[in-house]
């Protein structure tokens, strides 16, 4: 039986409201920095049997996966596009895709170009609205719309998302599912109305997700899997931890300062790399994206085979 999205999210989400309450904004902004690091040596650690694979593919997939790479060191170079524009197409692409993943038998109604825009849009205003305080480093020169005019936009795109859903033929569970998980969203803008949710918070939120969401896929290929991922992903953290520890000269009561001092720039700067690198080696990407690598694939055995 799949893990309905509604407690997937509602259990990163929680964790992350947990933290952003329990924790002083220092400490937060240092563990969000801690985990987002460990996010990227995990997901690399899992993905390069995939990136191996491209070297079998023959000439044209190591150059389209070459290419991507030196486009997305580029961009981590000269930092452009901004970050947060950059994460924010990555986070919209997770939220949307990741339930199409978990429910695999759902019905064309969910995989229409309509309600795959549909959400997205939702979603994109969503991050647009939750790191307002930051529209300057998403849209260089773009002026702010009014507090108001963002809830207006909200529920606007929100009665849109709520219509296509309902129209749709998914089962009744699935359409459930899916209207519980969007309102968490709704309840965290509420929640912080006025003064805005933060890039650290959804950052948390992002990072806390992909520590649990690998959980429920692995559980299909037994405890091993399972207890591997989680005491690999235990022990990076770990090990991160310590050498920010020994960059503090062992001092604990400043390792939170010494981590947002010297752990930001290495997570903007792999943050590129790792978004880039996600659209070839993901599986949980749109498929149109999956298809072009795939298609890169088809052609070097089609050559093989003439």
């Amino acid at each position: 039986m799949n893990m309905p999205f509604f407690l997937l999210r509602g259990i990163a989400l929680g964790l992350t409201l947990w933290g952003l309450a329990a924790l002083s904004n220092e400490n937060f902004r240092a563990m969000v920095v801690l985990l987002g690091l460990t996010h990227y040596v995990v997901a690399f650690l899992y993905s390069r049997h995939i990136a191996r694979s491209f070297g079998q593919r023959g000439s044209s997939a190591v150059g389209a996966f070459s290419l991507l790479t030196l486009i997305t060191l580029a961009m981590a170079l000269k930092q452009s596009p901004p970050i947060l524009f950059f994460f924010g197409i990555h986070h919209v692409l997770s939220e949307v895709y990741i339930p199409q993943t978990i429910y695999q038998d759902l019905s064309t109604a969910l995989t229409s170009s309509f309600t795959k825009f549909v959400r997205g849009m939702f979603h994109f205003l969503c991050y647009l609205f939750a790191v307002r305080g930051n529209m300057t480093q998403i849209f260089i020169a773009l002026p702010e719309p009014p507090e108001n005019m963002w809830i207006i936009i909200l529920l606007v795109s929100a009665i849109i998302y709520v219509f296509s859903i309902l129209r749709s033929k998914m089962a009744s569970n699935i359409k459930l599912d899916f209207l519980l998980s969007e309102s968490l969203f709704f309840f965290l803008a509420f929640r912080y109305y006025g003064q805005g949710v933060g890039i650290h918070t959804l950052l948390c939120y992002h990072f806390v997700f992909w520590a649990i969401y690998p959980l429920f896929k692995l559980k299909k290929s037994g405890f091993g899997a399972l207890r591997s991922y989680t005491i690999l992903s235990i022990g990076i953290a770990f090990l991160i931890f310590l050498s920010f520890i020994s960059m503090a000269k062992g001092d604990l009561a400043h390792v939170a300062r010494v981590l947002i001092l010297h752990g930001t720039q290495p997570l903007l700067f792999f943050g590129y790399l790792h978004i880039g690198l996600s659209f070839a080696l993901s599986k949980d990407n749109p498929i149109f994206i999956r298809r072009f690598f795939s298609s890169v694939e088809r052609v070097e055995m089609s050559k093989a085979n003439s």
